[in-house]
C-alpha cells in the first residue's frame, strides 16, 4: 500500500452513508417529538400541513424524473407513497377543531383502518419511504415521520 492510498483508505473507513445520518434523525424524531406536542391541536396541524407540503413535493420530485430503481424497492416505495397520501384526510379529519359537528358525517370505513391499525400502517409508510430514491425519498420520510409524530402525540378519537 502506498502512502497516497492510505489517507483514502481512512476516509473510506469513517464515511457514514447519508440515509443512515437520516435514519438516526427520525428515529430520534419520532421518540423525543411526541410528548412535546401531546395534546396541542395547533402544533398538531401545523406538522400535518408540513406533511401535507412534504408529500406534494414527494409526489413532484417522483414524477419529475424517476429514478432507476429495483422492482421490488419501488414497489414497496410507491405502495408507502400512495398510503401516506391516502392517509392525510384522516389526519385531517382526527385533528379537526370542528370533529363535533363532523362525526355523524364522518366515513367511518375509510377511517376505521387507520385508527384500529393506524401504528402498524403509519410505521410502514415511515419505513417504506426509506425505499425510494433521490429528492422523493427525503420528502416522503419527512412525511412518514411527521405523521407518525401525530399519530404518537395525539389521542385519536375513534
Amino acid at each position: 500500500m502506498t502512502s497516497a492510498s492510505q489517507p483514502m483508505e481512512r476516509k473510506r473507513r469513517f464515511h457514514v452513508r447519508p440515509v443512515f445520518l437520516l435514519s438516526c434523525l427520525v428515529f430520534l424524531l419520532v421518540v423525543f417529538l411526541p410528548g412535546a406536542l401531546w395534546n396541542k391541536p395547533p402544533a398538531q396541524r401545523t406538522l400535518l400541513g408540513l406533511a401535507t407540503v412534504a408529500i406534494l413535493s414527494g409526489w413532484f420530485f417522483l414524477l419529475l424524473r424517476p429514478e432507476s430503481n429495483s422492482r421490488w424497492r419501488s414497489v414497496i416505495a410507491l405502495v408507502a407513497s400512495i398510503y401516506l397520501t391516502m392517509s392525510l384526510p384522516a389526519f385531517a379529519y382526527e385533528l379537526s377543531p370542528f370533529y363535533w359537528a363532523l362525526h355523524h358525517r364522518a366515513p367511518l370505513f375509510y377511517i376505521w383502518p387507520l385508527v384500529h391499525w393506524g401504528y402498524a400502517l403509519t410505521l410502514f409508510g415511515l419505513v417504506g419511504s426509506f425505499f425510494g430514491r433521490g429528492r422523493a425519498r427525503i420528502a416522503f420520510v419527512v412525511t412518514g415521520t411527521v405523521l407518525m409524530i401525530i399519530r404518537l402525540a395525539g389521542h385519536w378519537l375513534l
